[in-house]
């Protein structure tokens, strides 16, 4: 009866594909047979304790196998905290960094707006005197055509610019 039940359920590994074929990988193989030895049929019960044949051999790997598996979810369960702690260092690092470009671009705010400032204060000088040069330059044409008009009169030439 066994060897029918092994003809109907082929594994890849033996070149056989059939139907009800199983296609597991060899690890994953030998996890679920690790697994299925702590199966409970709820009728028949516990493997080991109906197969009292491999009942020692089962018992003696059954603890080798177990801690096997617990230094593997251990080992799993460090990678686990060990990936999260990297995170929250790479967050930590992420969130010092931003506060410190945050800090770096305030200060060039400040820095830009003095400029401005600055400049505002430069434009305002530059137009009083563009102010008084306008002026300057309108009471020297002014003079200049006094003078014009009197030459004209007296038939002389005088220059006289006054306080300027």
């Amino acid at each position: 009866m066994l060897e029918a039940l092994i003809n109907y359920f082929p594994v890849r590994e033996q070149g056989f594909a059939g139907v009800g074929a199983l296609d597991y990988s060899i690890e994953e193989r030998k996890k679920l047979a690790i697994l299925s030895q702590k199966f409970k049929c709820e009728k028949c019960g516990n493997l080991k304790e109906i197969l009292p044949v491999f009942k020692a051999k089962y018992e003696k790997n059954d603890d080798k196998k177990d801690d096997k598996i617990d230094d593997k979810n251990v080992d799993k369960k460090e990678e686990k905290e060990e990936k999260i702690d990297n995170k929250n260092e790479e967050n930590k690092e992420n969130k010092e960094e931003k506060e410190e470009n945050k800090e770096e671009k305030e200060e060039k705010e400040e820095k830009l707006i003095k400029e401005f400032m600055n400049l505002r204060e430069n434009i305002k000088e530059f137009e009083e005197k563009s102010r008084i040069q306008k002026k300057i330059t309108k009471d020297f044409e002014e003079k200049r055509e006094e003078n014009q008009k009197s030459e004209e009169k007296n038939g002389r030439i005088t220059f006289d610019f006054g306080k300027i």
